[in-house]
Formats: structure tokens, C-alpha cells, sequence
């Protein structure tokens, strides 16, 4: 059908249907429009982030704007939401970014140091492995004498510390008497779980070791292939590596300096985890990736990599007007956050003001957008401050009043002796430029000091006299003590006998204690020297000199101090005595023929070792010995034996301590 564009009525209906139509179509919008809702956020945490994203789906918020971060996590299980950035309840914006941060999982890269197994099952060992998450255990078994079966014997190539992710083989026992070799039929392992595979193993005596491979064909954690094939028949003993897929290979795409949007776009693509970690950057554009890990290389398929994204400049609000101590607690916050990559400093200096509170701040630079790393330097106001001078001199009353004038307080107050300063008089103050409402410090004078003439008369204790001037020079008092110490037969140790005051110095003559003449004690006996002391006032201390045949038992021959020595009572004498003659003490000498000993075995040395045990045995041990060459031009050709002995072996009894000395020949040994 044509249309005749050059009729009038014919274009006024076709415009008007076009109004229409484009005015029921306006108002379908409009009223699609009202009947939208607003969207609440929800509380999505412990939730899965599928949940999430059927939440936006039906409530139609485009993909784009959400955004999950992955952190490691060692109590919320893998893909679950540990928090998110909107509060439940909050009503979503149109241009709301809703960020999830969701768990990893725990961190294989992780360090643990095993504990002990000594002692431990196979089952317990597993337990604690998987309570741990560690990702790759073997168990290896041995047949062991020492070990009950199924215990822990040793861990393969043992080492300090152990990633989550190492490959670490465990040998567990299998008991005494296990060595019989049997035949058993290898099953497909693919169906199998790692738990049943450990548990066929354990039954049959074969160590199964778990590897993993990337694989283009093969799914995550699906088996790749088992080095023995399935329906084999083996021996117990033989180990069997099985291989599990670790996801099809992916090659690291670098995204230093370009938007996170795209870096997200290829883990997203590249069926990979990625954890975000903010930092403030200069260099980097805010929402640019500054750095990633691993930056180069191949992934597996869920694998993590971990990049670093810019969020620009910081944000330093304007203090000025509050409190120094805000504006450092505030800067240490930001310093907190994001890794610590704000790396903030303040410099501070003060500036003295009557109109702004002291400690607020009067300006600061720079505030707003500002470099990581910039040093915020910021005016204090400092408090005004008024020079106190030195008021020396002044009456109290009048220094509290040039005290409370200068708008200070009334500090501490010390007292002192003083020779120029009347008493209750200023002698000195704390002085310099101080804020106000300043404590200040001063001394007030008691007046001059002089002790007590009764402290230094004759008789009086030197040392109360002492401790009265000590404590007076504390306050300020500047006086001398001296002693020069006398015997005296009048007064105790300690006394004063005399003194004379020169200036501000006290002279003492003191007693060093009343004396007493020592009598002469040597010649008398013990008792009797002991009490003729002690009567003079001396203590006694006596003293043997052992044995001594010239001198008579318990007879005093010495004294440590001389007979007409003064000396204070009290004062130790030693007395020195004899236990008198040496007491005899008899034995027989022994009885033997001298020929005994000719051409002895041994020779000289020997004969004197017989001899010397002989005579110790008889009680005699005052033995000499002389040897008698025989050989060369001698008249004694080769002799052994015995020369002499005086006095003779004959049986007869004397002294123990009777010298007995011994020619011995010299000749030859056999």
C-alpha cells in the first residue's frame, strides 16, 4: 500500500498515530517504572557467592557491580562471604559497587612445624593433617618389630617446617610378623576417594604417594592416571603413584598499571581466584593494578593470584581548630589502613596565641588529596607565656602576691637555712618564661643554724652531733664536723672529750675507747694466763704449736700482744702453747736374712719397693736409701742385693721415728 505523502489529512493521522503510539509506550515506561521497588541489601554473610549473584539476578543488578575479593581464611570455609560493604537493610543506589569479601580458604602456603607422632595411630596422624588442612599426605607402610601395627615409625625426609601444600610421607607399621608376600589385584582408582585409596593401601600393604599435573583434558581433582593399571596383579610392598588433574594450564597475563576491571574480566575468564589488596599510590591510577603475584608463568585452573591495586591519593581532612592529639590519633589511623601505604608524617610547631586554646591547631599543610608518604605540617597554639624574675629578699606575702599578679600559682615550697636571708624571706625561685596558671617553685629561709652547744660539750655522743649537722646542711645549714680520735681512761668509744667551734666548723677530740694494760702471761699455764687476761678486761683465744721436745706441756711461750701494751678491753690476745715432748711410740723392726736379697729380680729399684712396703707395714716410715754402684772399676762387680741396714733387722723394739737407713747394690736386673 502507498502512502500520498501530499495529502494534508493523511499526514495529520499518521502524525497523530505516532503521538499515540509514542505516548503508550512513554507511559508503559513510566508505569513499569512505579511498579519497581527499591532494592534492600541483604545480609550476605556465611552465604555462598552463587547465592549472591542469583540475589542480583533477580533483582536485576548487572554483574558489573559486583565485585568479590578473596583473603585466606582459617575458620570460614572456602567461597563463603566473611563481609560486605553495604550494611543489610541499606537501600542500593543505582550506581551502588557491591564489594564481597569471600574466603579462600585456608592459606596453603602456610607454616607448621609437625608436632611429635611418637605414639600416635595412622588415624590420629590423619586427623591432625585435615584439621590442619594440609593438602598432600601420603602414608608409606613398613613392616616393624618395635612398632605396633598400624603406629607411626618415622615421616620421609623430615624436615624443620611444612607449607599446607609440601608433599609429605608419613611410614606407618605394620606390625610384626606382616612379611609374608601376598598377590592382590590393583582396582581403578578413579572412582575411588583419597580416604578409600589410603584404606585399600593400608589393607594391602601398598604405599599409594598422590602427585598432581596440569591437564588441557582432564577436570580439577579429577584422577589423571595411576601407575599401575587396573586388574594388575602386584606383590605387598610395591608403591603406586596416583596423579590427580590440577586444572588445565593458564599463562600469567601481566596487568601492572591497567584498570582492576580488566584484571578481574581474565580471572573470571581464565576460571582463577584473585585476592585484591588496596594500597594508596602516587604513581598508579586509582582503580589500576600496581602489582601482581605471580606477575609471570602458568597457573592451574583455581589457582590464586594476588594483585595489588591503586586507590590513588589520601584523603586528609582539615583539623584545623581541633586538638593536636586528634590530628595525630587520625593520622595513625590512615596510616593502619591499606597495608600501611599512606606512610603519613607530621611535623609539628607551636606558635603562641591568646585567641586559640592551647594545644588546638591554628593551620595545617596540606589537607585534601595528598601523596603516600607526605609529612602534614601543622601549627599548634602554644599557651601565652610571662617571664617570672628572681624575687630574693622579698617577704613570702609579697611574693604570693607577685605570684598571683603574673597570673601563676603557688608552687612547692622548700625551707633552708640561710646567713644573709631573714627568716620567712624568699632566698630563691624558679625563674624563666613560663604559661599561665604555672605552679612555681621557691625557697624560704629559716634563718641562720648553729647547733646546739650541748651536742659538742665533753661527754656528749660525736655521733649525735653528726647526724644533727648532717640533717641541718640538708637544708641548707653549710657546717663541718671533724674528729681526731684519743685513747682515755674516762671516757667510752664514741665520746666527746673535748671540742672548739672556728666559723662554721666543729673540732672534736673523741674517744676511741677506754685501754687497759696487758699483763705478761708467758711462762704460766693455760688457765692461769687465760684468767689473769680476761681479769684485765681482754678476751683469749689460745693456740697450740703441737708437739716440742724442749718445751714443757700446756706453758704459755708466747702472747700476740706485748706484756705493758694498752689496749681497748675487749681487744683479742692469742696465748701460743706446747703439748709438750713428742710422745714415743714403739714397734719391732722386722727380722729377715740380708742374702735374702742377692741378684733380686729387679734390681736396686725393685729391692728398695720390697723394702719400703716391709717396714711401712711394721710402722717404720723414716726410711733413706743410698745406692752403691757396682759395675765398671769398682770393687763391687755386679752386686745385687743388700749392703747394709742400720740399725739391723733384728726383731728388736724401737722408736717408730728412728731413722733407718739402707745401702743398696746397684747391679744388674735379671
Amino acid at each position: 500500500m502507498s502512502v500520498d505523502w501530499k495529502n494534508r489529512k493523511t499526514i495529520t493521522l499518521l502524525c497523530t498515530a505516532v503521538l499515540l503510539f509514542g505516548a503508550t509506550a512513554a507511559g508503559g515506561i513510566y508505569l513499569k517504572s512505579l511498579d519497581r521497588e527499591p532494592v534492600l541489601m541483604e545480609d550476605f554473610t556465611g552465604k555462598d557467592s552463587e547465592t549472591v549473584r542469583t540475589w542480583a539476578e533477580e533483582h536485576r543488578i548487572a554483574e558489573d557491580r559486583l565485585e568479590f575479593n578473596l583473603f585466606y581464611d582459617e575458620e570460614i570455609e572456602e567461597n563463603l562471604i566473611i563481609d560486605q560493604n553495604i550494611e543489610p537493610g541499606t537501600t542500593l543506589k543505582k550506581d551502588d559497587l557491591l564489594i564481597f569479601s569471600v574466603s579462600n580458604g585456608k592459606d596453603p602456603g602456610q607454616v607448621f612445624t609437625l608436632p611429635d607422632f611418637t605414639g600416635m595411630t595412622q588415624e590420629e596422624i590423619s586427623e591432625w593433617f585435615d584439621r590442619n588442612g594440609f593438602l598432600n599426605v601420603s602414608y608409606v607402610y613398613e613392616d616393624s618389630k618395635d612398632v605396633p601395627k598400624n603406629g607411626f615409625i618415622a615421616v620421609e625426609n623430615e624436615q624443620t617446617e611444612y607449607r599446607r601444600s609440601d608433599e609429605i610421607s608419613v611410614v606407618i607399621s605394620l606390625g610384626e610378623g606382616e612379611t609374608t608376600v601376598t598377590e592382590v589385584t590393583v582396582p581403578d582408582f578413579s572412582s575411588y576417594t583419597r580416604t578409600n585409596i589410603q584404606a585399600w593401601a593400608s589393607t594391602n600393604r601398598i604405599t599409594v604417594y598422590f602427585r598432581t599435573a596440569l591437564s588441557d583434558t582432564v577436570a580439577k581433582d579429577k584422577m589423571i592416571s595411576q601407575s599401575v593399571k587396573p586388574g594388575t596383579k602386584v606383590n605387598s610392598g610395591t608403591s603406586i603413584t596416583v596423579t590427580y588433574s590440577s586444572g588445565k594450564a593458564i599463562t600469567v597475563s601481566g596487568f601492572a598499571g591497567k584498570p582492576r576491571t580488566e584484571a578481574a574480566a581474565w580471572i573470571s575468564a581464565s576460571g582463577l581466584k584473585a585476592v585484591y589488596n588496596e594500597q594508596y599510590s602516587a604513581n598508579t591510577a586509582a582503580g589500576s593494578i600496581i602489582s601482581q603475584n605471580p606477575a609471570s608463568g602458568t597457573l592451574a585452573e583455581g589457582d590464586t593470584v594476588t594483585f595489588v591495586v591503586s586507590i590513588g591519593y589520601v584523603t586528609v581532612n582539615d583539623y584545623t581548630g581541633k586538638t593536636l592529639d586528634s590530628f595525630q590519633a587520625y593520622i595513625n589511623s590512615l596510616n593502619a589502613t591499606y597495608g600501611g601505604s599512606a606512610g603519613l608524617k607530621v611535623n609539628v610547631t607551636s606558635q603562641e596565641s591568646q585567641d586559640v586554646s592551647p594545644g588546638s591547631i591554628i593551620s595545617q599543610d596540606p589537607s585534601g588529596s595528598v601523596a603516600p608518604g607526605s609529612v602534614i605540617s601543622v601549627v599548634t597554639a602554644a599557651p601565652k607565656m610571662t617571664a617570672i624574675e628572681n624575687r630574693a629578699g622579698t617577704t613570702l606575702d609579697d611574693f604570693l602576691s607577685y605570684l598571683n599578679k603574673n597570673g601563676m600559682k603557688q608552687g612547692a615550697e622548700t625551707k633552708q637555712y640561710s646567713d644573709t636571708v631573714p627568716a620567712g624571706n624568699i632566698v630563691s625561685n624558679t625563674t624563666g618564661s613560663f604559661a599561665q596558671g604555672t605552679s612555681i617553685a621557691y625557697i624560704l629561709s629559716i634563718g641562720p643554724y648553729a647547733p646546739d652547744s650541748a651536742l659538742y660539750a665533753a661527754g656528749a655522743s660525736f655521733t649525735n652531733l653528726q647526724n644533727a649537722v648532717n640533717t641541718a646542711n640538708r637544708s641548707g645549714a653549710g657546717w663541718t664536723v671533724n674528729a681526731s680520735y684519743a685513747e682515755s681512761d674516762t671516757y667510752d668509744n664514741g665520746v666527746i672529750i673535748s671540742s672548739s667551734v672556728s666559723g662554721k666548723t666543729v673540732n672534736c677530740t673523741v674517744s676511741s675507747g677506754k685501754v687497759a694494760e696487758v699483763p705478761n702471761v708467758v711462762g704460766r699455764s693455760v688457765a692461769d694466763a687465760t684468767a689473769a687476761l680476761q681479769a684485765a678486761g681482754f678476751s683469749v683465744s689460745a693456740k697450740s704449736a703441737g708437739y716440742d721436745n724442749n718445751r714443757e706441756a700446756n706453758i704459755v711461750f708466747a702472747q700476740s700482744v706485748a706484756a705493758g701494751a694498752k689496749k681497748a678491753p675487749g681487744t683479742q690476745i692469742i696465748i701460743t702453747y706446747s703439748d709438750g715432748p713428742q710422745p714415743v711410740t714403739k714397734a719391732k723392726l722386722p727380722y729377715f736374712y740380708l742374702g735374702l736379697y742377692d741378684n733380686y729380680s729387679g734390681g736396686a729399684q725393685a729391692i728398695i719397693s720390697s723394702l719400703t712396703q716391709i717396714y711401712n707395714n711394721a710402722g717404720f716410715y723414716n726410711l733413706s736409701f743410698t745406692t752403691i754402684p757396682t759395675g765398671g772399676d769398682t770393687e763391687y762387680d755386679n752386686m745385687t742385693g743388700i749392703r747394709s741396714i742400720n740399725p739391723g733387722p733384728d726383731g728388736s723394739e724401737i722408736d717408730v721415728n728412728t731413722p733407718i737407713h739402707f745401702e743398696i747394690f746397684e747391679g744388674e736386673t735379671n
